[in-house]
Protein backbone atom coordinates (compact mmCIF):
# COMPACT_ATOMS: atom_id res chain seq x y z
CA UNK A 1 0.00 0.00 0.00
CA UNK A 2 1.16 3.25 -0.88
CA UNK A 3 0.44 5.94 1.48
CA UNK A 4 0.25 9.81 0.64
CA UNK A 5 0.71 12.92 2.70
CA UNK A 6 -1.61 15.29 2.65
CA UNK A 7 -3.97 13.09 0.50
CA UNK A 8 -7.03 15.29 0.39
CA UNK A 9 -4.88 17.81 -1.35
CA UNK A 10 -3.94 15.38 -4.12
CA UNK A 11 -6.36 15.47 -7.56
CA UNK A 12 -4.99 12.37 -9.16
CA UNK A 13 -1.71 10.24 -8.76
CA UNK A 14 0.53 8.38 -11.54
CA UNK A 15 2.84 5.66 -10.86
CA UNK A 16 5.17 5.22 -14.01
CA UNK A 17 7.61 2.12 -14.50
CA UNK A 18 11.58 2.32 -15.52
CA UNK A 19 10.10 2.58 -18.94
CA UNK A 20 7.94 5.54 -18.82
CA UNK A 21 4.87 3.77 -19.35
CA UNK A 22 2.05 4.16 -16.60
CA UNK A 23 1.36 1.63 -14.55
CA UNK A 24 -1.28 2.68 -12.28
CA UNK A 25 -3.44 6.01 -12.66
CA UNK A 26 -6.03 7.22 -9.64
CA UNK A 27 -8.15 9.56 -9.39
CA UNK A 28 -9.75 8.73 -6.01
CA UNK A 29 -8.39 7.80 -2.88
CA UNK A 30 -8.88 7.50 0.46
CA UNK A 31 -6.70 7.83 3.60
CA UNK A 32 -6.23 4.13 3.46
CA UNK A 33 -3.65 4.91 0.98
CA UNK A 34 -3.24 3.54 -2.52
CA UNK A 35 -3.21 -0.46 -3.27
CA UNK A 36 0.26 -1.78 -5.54
CA UNK A 37 -0.25 -5.23 -4.86
CA UNK A 38 -0.89 -5.71 -8.26
CA UNK A 39 2.47 -3.80 -9.70
CA UNK A 40 5.75 -5.65 -9.61
CA UNK A 41 9.11 -5.38 -7.31
CA UNK A 42 11.10 -2.20 -8.45
CA UNK A 43 11.40 1.26 -8.58
CA UNK A 44 8.68 3.90 -10.00
CA UNK A 45 7.95 7.14 -10.39
CA UNK A 46 4.63 8.24 -8.90
CA UNK A 47 3.50 11.62 -9.87
CA UNK A 48 1.03 13.89 -7.60
CA UNK A 49 -1.20 16.39 -8.97
CA UNK A 50 -2.22 18.60 -6.39
CA UNK A 51 -6.06 20.14 -6.69
CA UNK A 52 -3.82 23.87 -7.04
CA UNK A 53 -2.52 22.49 -10.40
CA UNK A 54 0.83 21.82 -8.53
CA UNK A 55 2.74 18.41 -9.67
CA UNK A 56 5.37 17.02 -7.41
CA UNK A 57 7.65 13.41 -8.80
CA UNK A 58 8.84 10.70 -6.05
CA UNK A 59 11.03 7.69 -6.65
CA UNK A 60 9.55 4.90 -5.03
CA UNK A 61 10.96 1.66 -4.23
CA UNK A 62 8.60 -1.32 -4.13
CA UNK A 63 9.40 -4.57 -2.47
CA UNK A 64 8.01 -8.09 -1.75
Amino acid sequence: TLFVKESQEVERVYIYDKSGKVAKAVQSFDFNGIDVSDLHQGTYLVRLIYKNGKMVVHNVVINK
